[in-house]
């Protein structure tokens, strides 16, 4: 097994980006907020938010960010399996203000560009629900210098992009779900964590274990004449043959 581990770039990026697309400082019903054009996409921060944000009216809302992670798995071999993976990011500030519990959920992103973050992703870049992990809860949210981590299940493994570049996003559940909570004066549901331009580490963090297909390495060992026939295993040096 071969442990592959990988970041965003920081700015300026060459293959990859993280950041937010947004729409913020507004004051609207959840349905505009959430369906609107995105106002806003900062990439170059040394800090990513993600989540939502109500306005002091009355059952209307100011912010709704939505964060991408994108990192560059092209080095995993295309034929190998992906037995397993996480996603780690670093937190520094988080909310669970509303009077339902806030969790952020982990989902695809699909940015137009792999290296730029734009407004116009914030209506075409999100809106994926499939949970490639279990959501955490911003009641459980660490933000010391211990890693958030997003442990991926069969869709995140099955979502690695061996040939290119595997996009993330982390959003609030309550907007992945369009389950607008109850108002509250400014409540927030926001998590802030360190982006690839945080210097000293904690920078968003993807490991993939991965491992040679079956297949493959029994091709491999014919190739070398590592196989007999259907009597068994016998090695260059006819160390094993069956029956």
């Amino acid at each position: 097994m071969t442990t592959f581990t990988g970041s965003p770039d920081a700015s300026p990026e060459t293959s990859t980006v993280d950041g937010i697309a947004q729409r913020t400082s507004v004051d609207e019903t959840w349905a505009t907020i959430r369906g609107g054009n995105g106002n806003s996409s900062p990439d170059s921060g040394t800090t990513i938010v993600s989540g939502i944000r109500a306005s002091t009216t009355t059952d209307q809302f100011q912010r709704f960010s939505r964060a991408a992670i994108l990192v560059d798995t092209s080095s995993i071999p295309d034929t190998d399996s992906i037995d397993s993976g996480k996603l780690e990011t670093w937190g520094t500030n988080v909310n669970d203000e509303f009077a339902e519990s806030a969790s952020s959920a982990l989902v695809e992103s699909s940015l137009a560009s792999p290296t730029t973050v734009a407004d116009a992703d914030y209506q075409n870049g999100f809106g994926n629900t499939t949970r490639l992990a279990s959501d955490i809860a911003h009641s459980a949210i660490n933000t010391d210098t211990t890693a958030n981590a997003h442990t991926l299940n069969a869709a995140g493994l099955a979502h690695i992009n061996v040939t290119g570049v595997t996009q993330f996003a982390l959003q609030s559940v309550f907007d992945v779900d369009n389950a607008e909570p109850t108002w509250g004066n400014d409540d927030k549901a926001l998590y802030t964590f360190h982006s690839a331009e945080q210097t000293g580490g904690e920078i968003p963090l993807l490991t993939v274990e991965h491992s040679a297909a079956a297949g493959r390495i029994m091709s491999s060992l014919a190739a070398a004449g590592g196989l007999a026939g259907p009597g068994g295993i016998a090695g260059k040096g006819g160390g094993l043959a069956g029956g």
